[in-house]
């Protein structure tokens, strides 16, 4: 239930450098970690998910491709 809750935010979200849109392709640059983590320790109630949503907002939504090459210095971001 608790990962389901992260499918859903990215389900209507595709990678903001390369399109992509498969949900099981993205992940949240750069706090995916930290987020999925959190995620699966915290509660599943909005109050206790506070700074789960705090880093999404603060991540950009990349596939796993882009994600490796924004790590490595290959693309950057306005």
């Amino acid at each position: 239930k608790r990962i389901t809750l992260l499918n859903e935010i990215l389900d209507n979200k595709s990678c903001v450098h390369c399109g992509e849109s498969e949900t099981m392709c993205l992940k949240f640059y750069p706090h995916d970690l930290k987020i999925r983590r959190i995620t699966k320790n915290v509660g599943t109630n909005d109050k206790s998910r506070q700074e789960v949503f705090h880093l999404i907002n603060e991540s950009k939504v990349l596939c796993s491709n882009c994600w490796i090459k924004a790590y490595n210095d290959l693309i950057e971001f306005i």
